[in-house]
């Protein structure tokens, strides 16, 4: 059984690797971007954010409700827009 510093051990491994992740996605966006501009796509697609929401119901086994989640994701392609914003200036 861990202890309280145990715990605490398990969740800063847990964020590193969300932070791993993240710069993950960051990377895929910052991909994505001139191919955006290239077709003349507008940076915020409120059609593919519904479906990022989709997919997050989808995998979600909990114990994270889907409401925050999606609060958490809201944010997360919130800050992933503005990447792609500073790349290519729309």
């Amino acid at each position: 059984m861990k202890d309280i510093s145990g715990w605490r051990e398990e969740i800063d491994r847990i964020d590193r690797e969300i932070v791993v992740l993240l710069n993950k996605r960051a990377e895929a966006v910052l991909q994505l971007a001139p191919l955006k501009k290239q077709a003349n796509r507008a940076v915020h697609d409120p059609e593919r954010e519904a479906h990022v929401h989709e997919n997050l119901n989808n995998a979600n086994t909990g114990p994270i409700p889907n409401e925050s989640l999606h609060n958490v994701f809201e944010t997360v392609m919130a800050e992933m827009r503005a990447l792609q914003q500073q790349l290519i200036g729309k």
